[in-house]
């Protein structure tokens, strides 16, 4: 097994975000790794979602979409964020449907649609996971970086693959994080297991 691997853009985190910034990347020719800590795609919030995106359309307003985020995250949630979120929701659901994605947006929220039915989380995360698959992104799965160092025009990451135990260094011109939110760290969530902020960690180093 390879101890060293190097490439143009290294991206952390499996889920919807690091699925679209990995293709993105390859549609544009950059040798392409992802890294998770689990499957690709798995377990992820989109994996486990009903297909369905809320978004500022429509009658419903970027207003309405912080409001109503802010209170279902009981106001723990960071309203700058939630700000960006709200008004960069339709743009995100354009650049979804460049990557094949089909919606049909009715009542401020976006459905995925396969065929004539709303698709499941599960059919969206396998959709891209197979176009990364078709486009030859590198993955590695059950991987956890530790640390991010940049030297000599790299981004240097020593990362553990702990299904085999070893270490293994990822040397990359660009650097994504996309490991998802924070709310494994709360007693009551919605999401996932695993989304306990490893990547706001690694990135705060």
């Amino acid at each position: 097994m390879p101890k060293t691997v190097v490439t143009d853009v290294l991206v952390v985190g499996g889920g919807l975000a690091g699925l679209c910034a990995s293709v993105a990347a390859r549609a544009r020719r950059a040798r392409v790794v992802l890294v998770t800590k689990h499957g690709v795609g798995r377990p992820s919030s989109t994996f486990f979602s009903v297909g369905a995106f809320r978004v500022a359309a429509d009658e419903y307003r970027v207003e309405d979409f912080v409001r109503e985020t802010l209170e279902a995250g009981r106001y723990v949630n960071n309203p700058k964020l939630v700000e960006v979120l709200a008004r960069e929701s339709t743009a995100a659901i354009c650049r979804l449907e460049e990557l094949g994605l089909r919606f049909r947006i009715r009542g401020g929220t976006a459905y995925v649609q396969t065929g004539s039915k709303v698709a499941k989380g599960a059919e969206i995360v396998e959709k891209l996971t197979d176009a990364a698959e078709t486009l030859g992104i590198g993955e590695i799965p059950h991987a956890v970086p530790l640390d991010i160092v940049f030297h000599d025009g790299y981004w240097v990451v020593p990362t553990w693959c702990w299904r085999e135990d070893r270490i293994l260094t990822i040397f990359s011109k660009a650097l994504v994080i996309a490991t998802g939110g924070v709310a494994g760290i709360y007693e009551r969530t919605t999401n996932p297991p695993g989304n306990v902020g490893d990547g706001h960690a690694l990135a705060m180093r």
